[in-house]
């Protein structure tokens, strides 16, 4: 038996069978139902595409001494008690060198997974980050899963390096003061490396050499995203502070913020604690890098069996076209004096 909507309008065909009018209302919620369907199905797409895999924070103990709270997986009781007189002993360096408050609180956060730590502290692909400071909240996040198993020193230069940025995070919240990233960054690359120190590693030098230092000015707010120039950043920075020391005293970095705290400018700072501004260090620092004679350095520097090859080559090449064109000059000169023996006057015919 045809069954027939109460709600719909039923008509006799021609032939006699019975057949209901589509209802406005039901082609309606139908068009309502597939639309909803498409939109689910959006979803799903978009969540498969777009998720990112969701790693559960780890249940925390925690470690406290004067100040200093180390937050740690049960399964890094070790390197949490190692990491707290650390960050004890590079607070109190640090402090002293800056000559600032020793009792500045601070909280270190130690992950043990990578995955975890990028989620926590952002994209920090271009470089191999090893630690990150929050210097206004006082908070650090260490990633255990990069430091070199049983590297002490890695580790405490790591915890150092952070902990002066907490130090001038802290100044700068006290004084409400904005310090540029590379002098923040040149200050805790100071007191705590975070690229290794090669004695083959001649980027700078050959940057001086071919003008293409990248200017502090435009390192004011943040450093380039690509690796490379991300890393000559803090070698510019870290350097030009170590220039400063070596020029002005091992304290000068502790007069400049001494000045910093009357409210002045960085580039105030410096003409009140150094008697010159930044620009005027910073011309002179690329001077030094340069030195006398850049090309020779430039050579040295870059001085490999492939080089030398490269340039004998060349010395060579230019050898060969010196000598050729002396061989088609002595050529031209034979010619010329050929002509002239075989020239005969003319005889005048009248």
């Amino acid at each position: 038996m045809i069954g027939f909507s109460p709600n719909r309008v039923v008509r006799r065909r021609p032939d006699g069978w019975l057949y209901q009018l589509p209802d406005a209302n039901h082609k309606h919620s139908s068009y309502l139902v597939s639309l909803k369907a498409f939109s689910v199905i959006i979803r799903i797409l978009l969540l498969l595409l777009f998720a990112v895999p969701a790693y559960a924070a780890p249940q925390y103990e925690q470690m406290r001494e004067e100040g200093i709270l180390i937050l740690y997986p049960a399964a890094y009781q070790t390197q949490a008690r190692t990491s707290l007189k650390m960050l004890l002993d590079a607070r109190l360096e640090i402090t002293a060198r800056l000559r600032l408050p020793a009792s500045i609180p601070v909280s270190a956060e130690l992950v043990g997974d990578n995955n975890l730590f990028n989620e926590m502290v952002g994209n920090t692909s271009h470089l191999r980050i090893l630690g990150v400071a929050y210097s206004p909240n006082g908070r650090i996040v260490i990633n255990l899963a990069r430091l070199t198993p049983g590297g002490q020193s890695n580790l405490y230069e790591t915890l150092a390096h952070e902990m002066a940025h907490v130090t001038l995070g802290s100044l700068e919240k006290e004084k409400q003061l904005r310090l540029s990233r590379w002098f923040h960054e040149g200050v805790a690359c100071w007191l705590g490396r975070v690229l290794p120190d090669s004695p083959d590693d001649h980027r700078l030098e050959t940057a001086a050499i071919m003008n293409a230092l990248i200017p502090f000015y435009t390192l004011e707010k943040g450093f380039p995203p690509f690796q490379e120039q991300s890393q000559l950043a803090y070698l510019q920075s870290e350097n030009f502070i170590r220039f400063i020391l070596n020029r002005h005293g091992q304290d000068s970095i502790a007069r400049v913020l001494a000045a910093l705290k009357t409210g002045e400018s960085l580039d105030q700072g410096f003409m009140r604690a150094l008697g010159i501004d930044v620009f005027q260090e910073e011309a002179l620092w690329a001077e030094s890098l340069r030195g006398g004679h850049p090309f020779l350095k430039l050579v040295y520097n870059h001085f490999t069996i492939l080089t030398v090859g490269a340039l004998l080559t060349v010395i060579a090449f230019i050898g060969y076209r010196i000598k050729r064109r002396r061989i088609l000059d002595r050529f031209a000169r034979e010619e010329q004096l050929a002509a002239a023996m075989h020239w005969e006057e003319p005889v005048d015919e009248n």
